[in-house]
């Protein structure tokens, strides 16, 4: 506490060296009130039980959700012998003591860069002599972690890897790396290789620049750096975002200011997808130690959505181990891709605002389910939402709603946001040419029984007349309309009405 104090006693000292006037009192006054909001906002403390006096902990990152910190300790003070632990967050908001992850020990890695949002895919740093260290991938599977899978990159610009952290944007295809103190971007190409990193000129300093880790709103970039005029103590936390889509052009970074940062080394900064807590590494007490904080307004990102559930088989209920694709609605582009855990099937995705998605579990075996999730319209706050995904066989007999065909109200043209998932449905018809369906169209109650019979058929008629311009064959197709006979729900609200106008193709 006491460089906060600092901080903001040298502000009302360098009014007083003037000539009090009423508008300089003012000032003083103004800032001896930031002395005391401050001292009220600084809540900053130790993690507690991961953390051991005796020796470093360090290099935390925490995921999506706020309830895992993954972490190194060394064996010793001196910062020797390090291994990758993970603690889990306890319902009183206590952390647990850490566990090894052996699985990271065993294959030689003692820390963690970056957590996927869905908490099912890592990204894990190695040093080396030249330019065969860099970064690793991991995938959890029903038995712990994958073995470790190395990241190729077209070329480096660098003669050895001394890697200083590294961070993807949440769609996992544009890295911000530091290495050798100065930080760099790279994007993946043709979905497995990355590209030269290019040097980030804008926060480049003559300092050292660490641990950059990306925000769930794509685009809040905190980081560490020496080489800062304003920096507090000796190592200081700044934030930035882009410029624009290249991820080459930054803001002048902000420093975060005394409630997060100390007189010592400070990096390592992460925050919760929901933005109000942050973890950091800091060497102001003791050997080094994970600390935890509220976030003021000022230093958060911007509010984002998390979507949750699980894949579920829908004939039996059991959890699938299903990939997750999802994309830009809006303007028709894939946006990203994780997985489902493959021991309770739970899923994440991290969505900013301003667009409408899509999303949808592949497993093979089934029909890959599709949803939607409109955040056109912000609500300026974080949300949580939960959204099972029931997956399908594809076998005779079987219904199969198509969740993300979009017509304007009252009318049949299907809208270009539909054509994501006709795409899919075409690919499943040309893989099997033995399969038959039929297109079936549904509306809710309101309005007249006969109107609402020729919407539902001009629907289903033009989502048959989509498929056959695309190629399948009329006679493996067929159309017909329900009208609001045959609801999945009863027509009691909105929510339900809306899941009732579906359309939806039935494996004859």
């Amino acid at each position: 506490m006491q460089n906060l104090v600092k901080f903001y006693l040298m502000k009302v000292l360098y009014f007083i060296n003037y000539q009090i006037d009423m508008k300089k009192t003012f000032c003083i006054i103004l800032s001896l009130g930031m002395v005391f909001t401050a001292f009220g906002q600084n809540q900053k403390k130790n993690l507690g039980k991961p953390n051991s006096p005796e020796v470093t902990d360090g290099s935390p990152f925490m995921s999506a959700d706020g309830n895992q910190i993954y972490y190194r300790k060394s064996a010793t003070a001196s910062g020797t012998d390090y291994k990758p632990y993970v603690t889990t967050r306890q319902a009183d908001n206590t952390w647990s003591e850490g566990q090894l992850i052996k699985e990271w020990d065993e294959q030689g890695y003692d820390g963690v860069c970056y957590v996927y949002a869905d908490g099912n895919a890592m990204i894990l740093p190695k040093n080396g002599t030249g330019k065969e260290g860099g970064f690793s991938k991991m995938y959890r599977t029903a038995n712990g972690w994958s073995k470790a899978e190395r990241l190729e990159f077209e070329s480096l610009p660098f003669d050895k890897w001394f890697a200083q952290g590294c961070s993807l944007t949440p769609d996992g295809k544009v890295m911000i790396m530091a290495n050798n103190m100065v930080m760099y971007v790279s994007y993946l190409k043709d979905g497995h290789i990355w590209t030269k990193p290019e040097l980030l000129s804008d926060l480049d300093t003559p300092g050292n620049e660490y641990t950059p880790i990306f925000s769930s709103d794509y685009k809040t970039l905190y980081f560490s750096s020496d080489g800062r005029s304003d920096k507090i103590g000796d190592n200081d936390i700044y934030k930035t975002y882009p410029l624009d889509h290249t991820y080459t052009k930054w803001a002048v970074p902000q420093n975060l200011g005394p409630t997060v940062n100390t007189p010592a080394f400070d990096n390592y900064f992460s925050v919760s997808a929901k933005g109000d807590f942050a973890i950091m590494y800091s060497r102001g007490e003791g050997n080094g130690d994970i600390f935890i904080m509220p976030l003021i307004e000022e230093n958060r990102p911007d509010p984002v959505v998390l979507l949750s559930g699980r894949v579920i088989d829908a004939s039996t209920n059991q959890t699938l181990a299903a990939k997750i694709y999802y994309e830009n609605l809006t303007d028709r582009v894939a946006f990203g891709e994780g997985m489902a855990n493959p021991t309770d099937g739970k899923y994440n995705i991290v969505f900013p605002y301003g667009k409408k998605y899509g999303f949808r579990a592949e497993l093979e075996g089934y029909y890959a389910i599709s949803d939607n999730i409109d955040l056109t319209q912000s609500t300026g706050q974080y949300q949580e939402i939960q959204k099972d995904i029931k997956m399908y066989p594809i076998t005779k007999g079987q219904t199969i709603v198509l969740n993300n065909l979009f017509f304007d109200f009252g009318k049949s043209e299907l809208l270009p946001a539909s054509y994501p998932e006709l795409e899919r449905l075409i690919e499943v018809l040309q893989s099997d040419k033995s399969i038959k369906i039929m297109i079936a169209g549904h509306t809710d109650d309101k309005g007249a029984d006969a109107l609402n019979l020729t919407l539902s058929q001009n629907r289903a008629n033009a989502v048959v007349k989509y498929l056959v311009e695309k190629g399948i064959n009329a006679s493996r197709l067929s159309a017909k309309g329900f009208g609001k006979s045959k609801p999945i729900v009863a027509n009691d609200s909105d929510t339900n009405r809306q899941q009732n106008r579906r359309v939806e193709f039935n494996v004859l």
